[in-house]
């Protein structure tokens, strides 16, 4: 299988030939245009993962030709690479400006020709994956998003809080693709393979967090229709904060938590654990967001005729807000733990003090 398919642009036929027989003996599918308008016919006809450009010749120069071709979008992930004497610092910083990713100066080294050729490919390739991957989300959650209007007529009759849950949604799942947007508009820009790791870390945390609010709306899906969440098993509180508190580890480190909680061990709680779970997982996501560096974060637990989760931290941030005035990211996270409450028959309420917040769960 060839490595990738180049398109030689030059007018002199020894140079041709050099360049094919180093290409074609490194497995590379090679193509030849002798000017700049059979080039621009060339790519029209068929795609190319690689533009080798001569920037001297007749009639139109290699910087036009690249002029030409960036001009047109469907050539954007195309990387050009010019071949040339011509190397003082005024024509790269031109050729660089209209478009050109790469220079390689006259006589050429064959293993650097190589090196840069094998990089350009691999990042040309590299972004057509993300891409890909991009188009299959945003597939993924138009079908979703179809899924939950079909649904919106029945929840309409929730509660208010249920309703602004679900309004909040849209918000949230746009953030995320906006993000791997973001990823693919950078990488489009760059030539830099090396940075290709950090946009992917990128781009898997906005899939991981559209992932989160897809499984949770989901389960408010399930609730309404009392179908499978509707599992009462008893278990272990401290295990589920336990499990919760692992899962958030690297949140906890980055901020130097003081972590400070007192739960009865023999506690034990009738109901869905994984909506009990995830519910804990949001609201702690949201106080590890907004606390201080090296702030202390109490939990504890009471039992006053019902059983009661409390957990207390300061939040400067949010200046003693009332709950209606926090931001609308943590209010889909909040709204998440009050729906499951109430389908599990109990309460979950912010209240603040100061820049203290308590964050508590009724059984």
């Amino acid at each position: 299988m060839k490595k990738g398919r180049i398109l030689i642009v030059d007018d002199n036929p020894k140079n041709i030939q050099l360049l094919g027989n180093i290409l074609n003996d490194s497995n590379y599918e090679v193509e030849i245009a002798l000017g700049g308008n059979e080039t621009i016919e060339w790519l029209e006809e068929e795609p190319f993962d690689l533009l080798l450009l001569d920037v001297m010749m007749p009639e139109i120069n290699g910087f036009e030709v690249c002029k030409i071709i960036r001009s047109k979008a469907k050539f954007d992930l195309m990387p050009i690479i010019y071949i040339s004497a011509k190397t003082d610092k005024e024509s790269m910083v031109y050729g660089f400006e209209v478009g050109g990713q790469d220079f390689i100066s006259k006589p050429f080294d064959t293993s650097e020709l190589l090196a840069r050729v094998n990089t350009h490919i691999e990042l040309k390739k590299s972004k057509e994956g993300l891409i890909k991957i991009n188009n299959e989300l945003e597939k993924k959650v138009a079908e979703r998003t179809e899924e939950l209007q079909k649904s919106n007529d029945e929840l309409k009759r929730i509660t208010e809080t249920k309703d602004k849950f679900l309004s909040f949604l849209g918000n949230e799942i746009t953030c995320p693709l906006k993000s791997i947007n973001q990823v693919i508009h950078t990488i489009k820009r760059s030539a830099e393979s090396a940075r290709l790791s950090e946009m992917i870390t990128l781009l898997e945390s906005s899939v991981d967090k559209l992932d989160l609010i897809t499984n949770m709306a989901n389960q408010i899906t399930q609730i309404k229709s009392n179908k499978s969440v509707a599992d009462e098993r008893a278990f272990s509180l401290i295990n589920v904060i336990e499990y919760t508190l692992v899962q958030l580890d690297d949140m906890l480190d980055a901020k130097n938590v003081n972590l400070k909680y007192q739960i009865n061990s023999d506690i034990e709680i009738k109901g869905n654990k994984e909506l009990i779970k995830n519910s804990l997982t949001g609201v702690l996501n949201v106080i590890l967001k907004y606390i201080d560096i090296d702030e202390t974060i109490h939990m504890f637990s009471s039992q006053n005729g019902r059983l009661t989760l409390s957990i207390e931290s300061k939040i400067k941030d949010w200046n003693n807000k009332e709950f209606h005035e926090l931001p609308e990211e943590t209010l889909l996270y909040f709204s998440y733990a009050e729906i499951v409450m109430s389908f599990l028959r109990g309460e979950f309420s912010v209240k603040a003090n100061s820049s203290s917040y308590s964050f508590v769960w009724k059984f």
